[in-house]
């Protein structure tokens, strides 16, 4: 029989479950997107999602966890000061291995946030049907690398700016490269070496 080392070590005692959302919450900073905590609490493959939502709607109804609605950000979880209180004084209450999944888990979270801010897609339609699909590199604010291309639709344009964003290097290496050609080419029939 095949052991599902997903199911290993799971959370399955709802208190337990309770303090582990909680303390997500606390990595985060005491609060996040209803979406994010959802994907961060599986990324951790400690919690079932039925058991998951179970305990989530118990804090939500005990109000150890609240809910924001921020215009235009969207709906927010929030850890409320009895959350804050009740991790304090149980603070082992989540085991270690499941401690070191969260920061695990946050860790790579935020690293796809970064990368999702640092590396941009977008398609504008023209009337005719055709589409501009831009492609751009960021460092923070500071805008790297960008590059408008004419695509035949917004399939074709959707389909490159997913693989763009899957891996930008090839793509950004030979428009580099490519220029470095040009350069050159441009120098030899200037006469310059």
């Amino acid at each position: 029989m095949k052991i599902d080392w997903t199911k290993v070590g799971q959370i399955r005692d709802k208190r337990t479950m309770k303090f582990f959302i909680m303390t997500i919450l606390r990595s985060l900073g005491g609060h996040a997107k209803t979406e994010d905590l959802d994907q961060i609490t599986m990324m951790t493959d400690s919690a079932n999602w039925f058991d998951y939502r179970d305990a989530l709607a118990e804090l939500l109804e005990t109000e150890h966890i609240l809910t924001i609605d921020l215009p235009e950000k969207g709906t927010y979880y929030v850890n409320s000061t009895l959350a804050d209180e009740a991790l304090e004084a149980f603070k082992r209450e989540v085991p270690a291995f499941a401690r070191g999944r969260i920061n695990a888990a946050v860790m790579e979270f935020r690293a796809r946030v970064r990368y999702d801010n640092d590396v941009r897609s977008s398609i504008e339609m023209n009337p005719d049907g055709t589409a501009m699909l831009t492609l751009s590199i960021y460092d923070g604010e500071q805008l790297m690398f960008s590059t408008t291309i004419f695509m035949p639709d917004r399939e074709q344009a959707s389909l490159l700016a997913d693989a763009f964003r899957d891996d930008p290097t090839p793509y950004y290496r030979d428009v580099m490269q490519n220029l470095g050609k040009l350069i050159s080419l441009y120098n030899k029939k200037q006469g310059n070496p």
